[in-house]
C-alpha cells in the first residue's frame, strides 16, 4: 500500500525568486573565468559522494598556486553542514587557521 505524500509548496513570489536566481546563478557560473589564487588552500572534501576518487586535487590543481591540503570527511556532499560533519572537521579547521596565523 502506497502513502500519500502532500508537497507543500513555498509562496508564489518566493518560488518566483527561486527560479529567477537558479536561472542568473547558471548565466553567471557559465561566463565566469576564474582567476588563479596565489596562496596555499586547505579543502574539506565529502568522501562518500566519490569513493574511488580520493582527492580532488587535479580539479583545483589549475586554479591553485600554492599547495592544497584535502581532508575527506566520511560524509556526503550535502551533509556537510549538518552539525554532526561540522563537529567532525571543526577541529582540523581550527588547527588550519592557527597555523596559518602562527606563520603570519
Amino acid at each position: 500500500m502506497q502513502q500519500r505524500q502532500d508537497v507543500i509548496l513555498p509562496p508564489r513570489q518566493l518560488f518566483e525568486f527561486m527560479v529567477q536566481s537558479g536561472h542568473a546563478n547558471q548565466i553567471y557560473r557559465r561566463k565566469h573565468v576564474p582567476n588563479v589564487f596565489d596562496g596555499d588552500i586547505t579543502i574539506f572534501s565529502a568522501r562518500t559522494e566519490n569513493p574511488n576518487d580520493p582527492t580532488h586535487l587535479q580539479y583545483w590543481r589549475p586554479y591553485v598556486a600554492g599547495d592544497i591540503t584535502i581532508h575527506p570527511v566520511d560524509c556526503g556532499h550535502h551533509d556537510m553542514m549538518t552539525t554532526e560533519s561540522l563537529n567532525t572537521y571543526s577541529q582540523q579547521l581550527k588547527r588550519s587557521l592557527e597555523a596559518e596565523a602562527a606563520l603570519r
